[in-house]
């Protein structure tokens, strides 16, 4: 499965009719003639769309109507475009877990103009997330900053952003009536994740035709940027069940009898949008599993040796392990990331000036993990004839959704 953040892109706009490379010699599964429905996950500009090339070389597409970035279904910050045209890119972008949902509860909001049957979809395909993942989606009344907000698309199609939006509502467009399945699709895409073909590997797994694909829709096939900062990245193997997977037929020209990719033996397969893969709960466990706890264990010193200073000093053992909603211990079923934060606080009383710094630190636990041990951490005080002089303290906290 995917992470963020960023799908490499290129805008034409040309739809072209014809077909090359016929793949009617191979065995095609019985569901590839149903329309697939990744058709039916794209933005819809609402004016002239421009290809615009970034200081790291990718491309994205920008709807000049209102100035919105995209790739395909998927809707990308500002500020990710802005970090992204800084020529330091490694450097100028912030960790990945940044566009993470925190604190394990989700906010939304579903415009009064849903049916009570549409609403009924949408709760039924969060609830099914809920099963996996660590999170609690709760409905509210209006909507703002750091809410998922579904409304009725006007074009016809689906799209969300990718990753929770910085300074503004993650807005998720839905088709009248729309499938559950589409709609867990659009929702990880807002929890963070990228489509599975566009993997940084897929070219192991999948051949993509371009000869077939309608030309404006070539961005849809346009694999993600790995390597900047703690951006996208892979998980495991291609899943061709993948509720983020197209099928063989996606955007494929107008009366083409060949596909727009298939496997690498031939064979074809359908993007499914009927519930969460294998693949995909693991995905979902890997952010937004058990909450993670840091227990410590103090050992203490103290050398009042002399009458003239006192000097005190506490190591602590640190062990990082992982509880359910109701606080009680378990094992990971899959792998689990966790940034953990070292902090350090340095305090002089001599006219000196003190500091604080972090240090962060993406631990990736297999699955079966209970317990991981971090470093020592500790705390140090030091004073003259009762007056302070230095005081030096470590210690852990977390960043998990």
């Amino acid at each position: 499965m995917k992470k963020l953040y960023y799908l490499s892109v290129v805008a034409v706009c040309a739809t072209i009719v014809g077909c090359t490379n016929s793949l009617d010699g191979f065995v095609r599964s019985e569901s590839i003639d149903v329309v697939d429905p990744s058709v039916f996950e794209r933005y819809s500009p609402k004016g002239e769309v421009v290809s615009i090339t970034l200081a790291n070389g990718a491309k994205v597409c920008m709807d000049t109507a209102d100035s919105v970035y995209f790739a395909g279904d998927m809707v990308l910050a500002p500020e990710l475009i802005e970090a992204l045209s800084i020529s330091t890119t490694k450097g100028a972008v912030i960790g990945d877990y940044e566009m993470y949902w925190p604190n394990k509860t989700i906010p939304y909001y579903v415009s009064s103009d849903f049916t009570t049957s549409e609403r009924n979809v949408i709760r039924q395909a969060l609830n099914e997330i809920e099963l996996v993942a660590d999170l609690s989606f709760v409905q509210q009344t209006t909507y703002g900053v750091g809410v998922i907000r579904f409304v009725h698309s006007t074009d016809g199609v689906n799209y969300s952003p990718v990753g929770k939006q910085g300074n503004r509502a993650n807005t998720i467009e839905l088709v009248s009536n729309c499938a559950k399945g589409s709609i867990l699709h659009e929702v990880m895409h807002s929890l963070g994740y990228f489509h599975e073909h566009c993997r940084t590997d897929r070219d192991q797994y999948v051949t993509i035709y371009e000869d077939n694909i309608q030309e404006n829709f070539f961005y849809a096939f346009e694999k993600y940027i790995d390597e900047y900062a703690q951006g996208g990245y892979d998980l495991g193997t291609l899943d061709f069940n993948s509720i983020m997977m197209y099928g063989s037929t996606a955007f494929r020209k107008k009366g083409c009898t060949g596909y727009s990719m298939t496997k690498k033996d031939g064979s074809t397969f359908y993007g499914q949008r009927s519930g969460l893969s294998d693949g995909d709960k693991a995905a979902l466990y890997y952010i937004y599993g058990p909450k993670p706890v840091i227990t410590t264990t103090e050992t203490y010193y103290e050398d009042n040796s002399d009458d003239q200073s006192r000097d005190e000093r506490s190591v602590y053992s640190n062990v990082l392990s992982f509880v359910d909603d109701n606080n009680n211990p378990v094992t990971l079923l899959y792998p689990r990331v966790i940034w953990t934060i070292l902090k350090h606080d340095i305090m002089f009383q001599n006219g000196d000036t003190g500091s604080t710094s972090d240090v962060i630190t993406k631990l990736v636990l297999p699955a079966g993990t209970s317990s991981y041990i971090l470093p020592n951490t500790e705390y140090i005080y030091q004073d003259d004839m009762g007056v302070p002089r230095y005081r030096y303290r470590s210690y852990y906290t977390t960043r998990y959704y």
